[in-house]
């Protein structure tokens, strides 16, 4: 296919610039606060690690919203990965100082196939226990894509871009993961390889004990959000929750022409095969996803049934 050139979204340069302009203010305030005099701030006791348009930033609302829990300035400080040799101190920077009894988290999707991340966890958060919310890789590569799409950051068709990932992953790699630009790169064309669950998983279980790491399907997630909500934060030992508002977040909607066709969707289940098979296996799952989802579904990180973004 020739590679056809897509014009940046209406809009996606001013929001990118507002992203950016949000990111430096948060930063900002890191920095002041950890220079400031008193007790720093607490480090996180949670950790969402992934994956991205997974419903993370709904996951992280959600506890965010539990009585025992005091959110931090920021979502994604992506300290472990982006901002490592800023220092630990910048890091509580961004957390306040924790009353008696309860707890603060942080959601940084880039952490789990960051694979500089586990070790530093280990170190850094020797007690601290990390999420990892799986969403049908199918669906999670073009919520990906869509996400680049509307930001400008990807100039591609959807199939071409594929077929661009192993040459940009491995010209990120050539520049290293230690430099802005080739973690930035990573971050964004890889469609695929987040998908790639079980490898991700098996570099945390190095660093990190099984039981420190929570494991549950965006698709659980949303079509029961209470029930899968209550036991994921009994297994963090929080009280049972009250009053909380199980909304989806980062909601928009794309209206164009889907590019997941059903050929590009046999295609990407044929290539997450055997990965979900292994997947299963190792967290002694039945399933993972079944294939031929019905393409009139919410997207976990929009909210809305979207022709162009389905979700299990």
């Amino acid at each position: 296919m020739g590679h056809e050139m897509f014009a940046p979204r209406r809009g996606a340069v001013r929001r990118r610039y507002v992203n950016e302009a949000k990111h430096a203010v948060t930063m900002s305030r890191a920095w002041a606060r950890n220079i400031a005099p008193g007790p720093a701030g607490d480090l996180p006791s949670i950790v969402i690690i992934g994956v991205q348009r997974g419903g993370t930033t709904s996951l992280f609302r959600y506890l965010g919203a539990h009585h025992q829990i005091v959110a931090p300035l920021s979502k994604e400080l992506n300290y472990l990965s982006l901002h490592y040799g800023n220092g630990v101190g910048w890091y509580r920077g961004h957390f306040p100082r924790l009353p008696e009894g309860t707890q603060t988290l942080e959601a940084s999707p880039l952490y789990l196939v960051d694979p500089r991340v586990p070790a530093r966890a280990a170190a850094e958060l020797p007690s601290t226990r990390f999420i990892a919310l799986l969403r049908n890789p199918v669906e999670r590569a073009y919520s990906h894509y869509l996400h680049n799409l509307e930001h400008g950051f990807e100039p591609l068709p959807f199939v071409d871009a594929l077929e661009a990932e192993p040459e940009r992953m491995a010209r990120a790699e050539r520049m290293g993961l230690d430099t802005r630009r080739g973690l930035m790169l990573m971050r964004n064309s890889s469609y695929a390889h987040r998908g790639l669950y079980a490898d991700h998983l098996s570099r945390w279980y190095e660093h990190v004990p099984r039981e420190r790491v929570h494991v549950l399907r965006s698709e659980d997630l949303f079509s029961d959000p209470e029930t899968t909500f209550n036991t994921l934060i009994d297994q963090m030992g929080l009280e049972p929750a009250s009053g909380i508002t199980f909304k989806r977040m980062n909601h928009w909607e794309d209206d164009s022409v889907t590019q997941l066709t059903p050929e590009v969707r046999r295609q990407l289940e044929e290539r997450f095969r055997a990965p979900n098979e292994r997947l299963a296996s190792m967290l002694g799952w039945t399933e993972t996803w079944a294939r031929a989802v019905a393409p009139e579904q919410p997207d976990p990180d929009r909210g809305v049934p979207s022709r162009t973004s389905p979700s299990s």
